[in-house]
């Protein structure tokens, strides 16, 4: 009974420092409380982030600001054509000892090495250095000079991508934008809060003072895996994903006629844990369905990709998940005929 009440209690604490870390953010970064809450949603599962959309409006603030408020280390890397490895995992560079007159080895660490990382134009960068940040985001550890370094805890990437930017890119695999546990559309902020950035454009922001220490951040990262499951929603989650695959036997029909492939097992994990995250960034112990509804689109929408005549129809990766939402109510009962698995 006390370990439920410490659990508990440290719900209410993570609920209540997100909480602080949310409305810290959205002083600085004005008509944007929906992505401010999906990357606080992803960066509390221990997953990346990729941004797709309208620019200028602050997701590298967001991000910085959030760095601040725990005390950690942020850093930027743009994603040129002429990036080298060196630039992103740093390098070894010698040290002469003045005492002994000795040169030692020393690691200048790159921009990799930081708690946060904004990437820029990540398709820009020549696939071996894509690859080189997969690894890193996958494992938590570089390799640089032959010798293989963790990289701090927490670690978060959150990679931009502009579609308008066709030329000398090189679009990420599917295998790589499985990496990322969302992808999100950025939009421009409403008329009504443009119209509050451009009045206080011209004020100096309010002083940012850290609200938590990075190491009691580590702290709360075991509890996204306390947050119940309900066997009823499991059930819902996994039969919208498997539903995503074409030729499969419980697909709907238009799946085939529309998706070249479909969410991945490693898709049906990071949906499970990011609705986690989400019901513990609102203060529940439980999952509910809002929750699911929430983080569907952001999970799903790059694991699921419209072929050739879907795409001549302009029909969306998000326009597909709307009909397999259809296809799929949450009010039936789902789950393998032979399942014994109950919830946990």
């Amino acid at each position: 009974m006390s370990g439920d009440k410490c659990s508990e209690e440290n719900i209410r604490q993570c609920h209540e420092l997100c909480r602080q870390l949310s409305n810290l953010i959205a002083q600085r970064v004005i008509g944007q409380q929906e992505l401010i809450d999906q990357i606080l949603t992803a960066f509390l599962a221990g997953g990346h982030v990729l941004v797709e959309g309208a620019t200028g409006i602050g997701r590298g603030l967001i991000v910085a600001t959030l760095a601040k408020a725990i005390q950690g280390t942020f850093r930027q890397v743009y994603f040129t054509p002429d990036l080298t490895p060196a630039d992103l995992v740093g390098r070894e560079v010698f040290i002469e000892d003045l005492t002994s007159g000795q040169r030692r080895p020393q690691l200048e660490p790159g921009p990799i090495f930081a708690n946060f990382l904004v990437v820029r134009d990540i398709p820009c960068a020549l696939p071996r250095i894509q690859s080189l940040l997969m690894e890193a985001m996958e494992s938590g550890q570089v390799t640089v000079a032959g010798r293989l370094r963790d990289l701090p805890r927490p670690f978060f990437v959150l990679a931009t991508q502009n579609p308008a930017i066709q030329e000398e890119t090189h679009p990420l695999p599917l295998e790589h934008l499985d990496r990322f546990l969302f992808f999100l559309k950025a939009e421009y902020p409403s008329a009504a809060d443009e119209w509050r950035i451009a009045r206080s454009a011209a004020e100096r922001p309010p002083d940012l003072t850290p609200i938590v220490e990075v190491e009691k951040w580590n702290s709360f990262s075991g509890l996204v895996d306390q947050i119940e499951f309900p066997e009823s929603l499991l059930g819902y989650a996994w039969a919208l994903v498997r539903a995503s695959r074409p030729r499969a036997s419980d697909s709907p029909d238009f799946v085939d006629r529309w998706i070249a492939s479909g969410a991945s097992t490693r898709g049906l994990v990071a949906f499970i844990r990011a609705t986690r995250a989400r019901a513990l960034l609102r203060g529940r112990a439980s999952v509910e369905l809002e929750d699911i509804l929430a983080v569907v689109k952001p999970v799903l929408r790059h694991r699921i990709s419209p072929n050739e005549a879907a795409q001549a129809q302009a029909i969306t990766s998000d326009a597909l998940i709307d009909m397999i939402m259809e296809a799929v109510p949450p009010n039936r009962r789902y789950a393998p005929p032979d399942s014994s698995i109950g919830a946990r």
